[in-house]
């Protein structure tokens, strides 16, 4: 099966002018088999539909249906439920967690000091409320109801992207029925922000260890808390041709996960280090500052909103 994460790091590196062998090489030093590198060339080589532009006005509240345009075609080349799975929560093309395993001296900041949720502000929501609009977000999916999941989700979809909604609202029901609210809990919160995660979770095969961990983004937006974002969010190394004992990789693995300041983004993320490296699109954040221009919002918060 097309794997979306290698197929986008081809292509931004191709963008950079990158040569296929160097990609191969890059590819397969992390962890990637070469049936999955074949076939992510061979999806980069079909066509792909265009998107409108990314800002946060009213032209722009198409993106959210754009994106399940282009992920409706990528489904149907790629095939399978697993790839839409892995993609309806973000923009088609999402930061990538991916990264080279660091150096076996390399010193990570332990696990459990990187889970620690930071203290909650104040405010008048409860879990109970926030998840209550996930419900409402969830149910108007399952009913193909845009009038409902326009009021409870951040981006609105336009009247007359109506029709492209309801062929894609079952994809995306699936997606969100299978969030086990139960896992989240480590919840970041201010009055106007939310970020529930859960803690990283193991998912080793018989060629990878593997970390997963999923999230979901609220704010409040028109006196109204919204569905902003759900993420899931992961990180792997090969078990084959590694000098690394388990315990170095688990705790590498771990590490490439760690959001110092508890704002959403991982420090590779805020630092534009590992794939993310030479991608001309990333804007560089203070791993340690939540909020890194003063606006009231944080980094993470701030990335989706755009």
């Amino acid at each position: 099966m097309i794997n979306f994460e290698v197929v986008e790091f081809i292509r931004k590196q191709t963008q950079a002018g990158v040569g296929q062998d160097k990609i191969k090489s890059d590819l397969i030093s992390n962890g990637w088999t070469s049936d999955d590198i074949s076939e992510a060339f061979a999806a980069t080589a079909r066509p792909t539909m265009p998107r409108p532009p990314i800002a946060v006005t009213k032209e722009s509240s198409g993106k959210r249906i754009a994106m399940f345009v282009v992920l409706f075609v990528l489904i149907v080349l790629g095939g399978g439920g697993a790839f839409a799975y892995k993609t309806y929560y973000k923009d088609y093309i999402a930061q990538k967690e991916k990264d080279e395993i660091r150096k076996s001296n390399y010193t990570a900041t332990p696990p459990a000091a990187a889970l620690k949720p930071v203290e909650k502000a104040p405010q008048n929501e409860s879990p109970d409320e926030l998840w209550s609009t996930f419900d409402k977000v969830t149910l108007a999916l399952k009913n193909e109801d845009v009038a409902s999941y326009n009021l409870y989700s951040y981006e609105p979809i336009p009247k007359d992207q109506e029709p492209q909604f309801t062929m894609f609202a079952s994809f995306m029901y699936e997606a969100y029925s299978k969030i086990n609210k139960a896992d989240f809990v480590n919840k970041w919160e201010d009055d106007k922000q939310t970020i529930y995660l859960t803690n990283p979770i193991r998912q080793d095969d018989v060629n990878f260890y593997s970390y997963r961990k999923a999230g979901v983004m609220f704010i409040k937006h028109d006196g109204l808390w919204k569905v902003l974002n759900i993420t899931n969010k992961g990180t792997s190394h090969t078990k084959k041709n590694t000098n690394s004992t388990v315990a170095q990789i688990d705790l590498n693995l771990q590490a490439m996960m760690l959001d110092t300041d508890k704002d959403g983004l991982t420090d590779m993320n805020e630092t534009c280090s590992g794939t993310s490296q030479g991608d001309k699109s990333c804007v560089k954040t203070d791993p340690n500052k939540r909020d890194t221009d003063g606006d009231g919002w944080w980094d993470g918060i701030e990335a989706e909103m755009k």
